[in-house]
């Protein structure tokens, strides 16, 4: 974890943010998750629920940064892919491939090579029943944001967002999950 944390400390250096506790220690929270191995079980990641403005955009960011892997898969709602794209490449000097719209055109080459893919829950839908380069790939991480999307598992973003592989998943919202009575 010390290595984990000295990567926090130069990713704060180098975005301009000020430390913030809280983000940290969720960071260092991620990382165990993904890293360590849990007996009996085969699941990596986790459901981040902080309140509006406590940073889980940022949590997540830090988290791409401090435990780099080949392969980040970022499901978001549309409003939200530019605000992505934008704290990513303020953060990190990194610009993501966006796979939306014309941009789904991209070779299949450029869509496996790429560390950091956005995309929207409409994308996802939409493609899951045909032959996607999305849904061939085996991410190592999927973060799927505002991911009360995803909580009736009746939906087709559900079923599609499920359909997607990955080696650690993390759902991330700011609303409250509702049950129905």
């Amino acid at each position: 974890m010390q290595n984990f944390q000295y990567r926090y400390n130069l990713f704060l250096e180098h975005s301009g943010f000020k430390y913030q506790a809280h983000q940290e220690e969720g960071m260092l929270w991620c990382a165990q998750q993904e890293t360590e191995k849990k007996p009996f079980q085969n699941i990596h990641g986790g459901i981040i629920a902080d309140e509006m403005g406590c940073g889980k955009t940022f949590m997540m960011i830090s988290l791409i940064v401090c435990n780099f892997v080949p392969q980040t898969l970022i499901v978001a709602p549309l409003a939200l892919v530019n605000q992505w794209k934008q704290s990513i490449f303020e953060t990190t000097g990194h610009e993501p491939l966006i796979y939306y719209g014309h941009k789904i055109k991209t070779s299949q080459e450029r869509l496996h090579s790429a560390p950091v893919v956005i995309t929207t829950y409409g994308v996802v839908s939409h493609k899951s029943d045909k032959d996607d380069g999305l849904f061939q790939i085996n991410w190592d991480r999927i973060i799927y944001d505002e991911a009360h999307h995803m909580r009736s598992r009746g939906t087709k973003k559900y079923v599609s967002g499920k359909k997607l592989k990955a080696n650690a998943k993390w759902l991330v919202t700011g609303t409250p999950i509702q049950n129905a009575m």
